[in-house]
């Protein structure tokens, strides 16, 4: 019969007399090295539960659609701005219910591999309402299934991709101070507000799609 305490407190020891030696910066890269999926999952799900128990307990009330913005913008403030916009748009409330844009940049570093692992098991959860994302990205998207059909929705969209709208023309885009370039709107297919996700994209256009 194996011992599972006694191998556990084995590899304990194994581990500290490896970085015994070491300095902290060694330390933290070692720890990064060979532990990065298991760090990345923890800090996945605590980034979750804090959001659910957030969503349970904040007074403000929760949010009206859930945006999730890939890539870098000029400030975060900007898509604060484009939140507020929309939530006047909208006729939301602030003070009961709001538009929540948060910004999920790819990239090379601990952190933001940490933010992408987070960003993709929202959306495999069915907590992200629409997304804002490079082609590239949605195309991705889209032959994972996680995008929604929009043509039935808006039908003037691309009949090649119609899973995502083009937001470089948006006025309440560019009235935040947003660079749009190759930015397009899509709607995923689990989430459990997509009519207000679709009624967020209209929003973008002042109800107009182009």
């Amino acid at each position: 019969m194996i011992n599972a305490g006694g191998a556990l407190k084995k590899l304990l020891a194994d581990e500290t007399a490896k970085m015994n030696g070491m300095t902290l910066k060694e330390k933290v890269e070692y720890i990064w090295q060979y532990y990065k999926p298991a760090l990345i999952a923890a800090a996945a799900a605590l980034f979750l539960f804090v959001f659910l128990i957030a969503s349970l307990i904040n007074p403000r009330g929760k949010p009206y659609v859930y945006i999730a913005w890939t890539g870098s913008v000029q400030s975060a403030a900007s898509l604060e701005t484009l939140a507020a916009h929309l939530s006047v748009a909208l006729g939301v409330p602030r003070e009961k219910d709001y538009a929540v844009i948060e910004m999920f940049m790819p990239g090379g570093s601990p952190m933001q591999d940490n933010k992408m692992m987070i960003l993709n098991s929202m959306i495999r959860a069915g907590e992200i309402d629409l997304i804002i994302a490079g082609a590239a990205d949605l195309q991705s998207l889209a032959d994972n299934g996680y995008l929604l059909d929009l043509s039935g929705i808006f039908p003037n969209i691309d009949p090649d991709f119609p899973f995502a709208v083009s937001i470089m023309s948006s006025r309440a885009v560019f009235d935040s101070g947003i660079n749009a370039a190759d930015r397009y709107a899509a709607v995923l297919a689990g989430s459990k507000r997509a009519d207000r996700a679709a009624e967020t994209i209209r929003a973008l256009f002042g109800h107009k799609i182009n």
